[in-house]
């Protein structure tokens, strides 16, 4: 059946050869071996996959939340950072606005993983905690060179497999569309970090729809533009209007580590969507159940996973399993 094929697919990928080049570290995140990958009804999955391939590539669109979705929740045995946590860097920014994140953290931070709690009482709390953090920013006068300088020293780490899914996206002139409530910028010079270390452009294969800062004549932040993007209202950030390209899409992938990121593709009338959620819990706190990311998630990758499955769904929605086996045997013919 099909989880037999997505984890016999896994074994290839696993055992592929990375590529590292030299910088202050690798933004992307070795192979976790400990992820599992669910499959809700294989049935349904196959159903659809087989109907995104009768449509074509061209009609496939690809979105994603950013933090703790295209990124790990920890590494190394470490709480992995977001990009809001990227720029809590004292020596560069200062203690002060550490503090002040972290009591915004954990005031508001139980209260968005939270799935019991209603979008009302949730998007008012979420707006509140962004606002305060853009207050916090501006007052302290963070610059775009602290911030990438943040990112080069911050434990922000893509999963793996991003870049590979990325050359997937370039090599068949698609786009990820980054729907995050994340910090623009950090988003940004991540990205770049990585294309620096892989030695390869990805920056057409990118769509960053997020609330930009605003800056001074000396690159300083001194404000950020509305309307503010938090996690409930994410679909508001691709319409038709904005991305006029999606309006060629019948069908989608969507990912996110929150039930709430499904919200992206609400509004944008596609036919099949397969979505995918990133189950980076090892509890139950919180109304972080298992079974409620099954019920809203069509494949659930758990132990804060990697991206490899998320490519393989891609080109499976377009090649058949035998030309996909073979694609991917060249490549690790090439890496020897």
């Amino acid at each position: 059946g099909i989880n037999a094929e997505y984890m016999g697919i896994m074994q290839i990928l696993q055992t592929e050869k990375v590529n590292h080049y030299p910088m202050l570290r690798n933004i992307e995140a070795t192979y976790n071996k400990d992820e599992d990958i669910i499959i809700k009804n294989p049935v349904e999955l196959r159903r659809k996959l087989e109907k995104m391939k009768e449509d074509g590539i061209e009609n496939l669109k690809v979105f994603a939340d950013f933090d703790f979705t295209l990124t790990r929740r920890r590494f190394g045995g470490e709480n992995a950072d977001n990009s809001f946590k990227t720029i809590e860097n004292p020596k560069l920014i200062g203690k002060e606005f550490e503090q002040g994140c972290d009591v915004s953290r954990a005031k508001f931070g139980p209260i968005e993983a939270d799935i019991r709690i209603s979008k009302e009482e949730k998007q008012k709390s979420m707006l509140e905690w962004w606002e305060t953090t853009q207050q916090l920013i501006v007052k302290t006068q963070i610059s775009r060179s602290k911030i990438s300088h943040a990112v080069s020293e911050s434990h922000l780490y893509f999963r793996s497999g991003i870049s590979k899914l990325l050359s997937i996206l370039k090599e068949f002139n698609q786009k990820l569309y980054v729907v995050s409530a994340g910090i623009r910028e950090v988003v940004k010079e991540s990205f770049y970090m990585l294309q620096k270390q892989k030695r390869t452009g990805y920056r057409k294969a990118i769509e960053l729809c997020m609330t930009p800062e605003i800056y001074d004549e000396n690159n300083v932040i001194v404000g950020f533009k509305k309307p503010t993007i938090i996690t409930t209202n994410k679909h508001l950030f691709v319409s038709h209007e904005k991305y006029p390209e999606i309006t060629q899409g019948k069908n989608g992938i969507v990912m996110g580590d929150l039930i709430e990121d499904l919200q992206i593709v609400k509004d944008l009338r596609l036919g099949q969507v397969i979505s995918i959620g990133f189950y980076n819990y090892t509890d139950e706190t919180q109304g972080k159940s298992i079974k409620a990311y099954l019920d809203a998630f069509d494949i659930v990758i758990t132990n804060d996973g990697n991206m490899e499955p998320v490519s393989y769904t891609h080109l499976r929605a377009h090649e058949t399993r035998e030309e996909l086996v073979c694609r991917l045997l060249l490549e690790k013919k090439k890496t020897k």
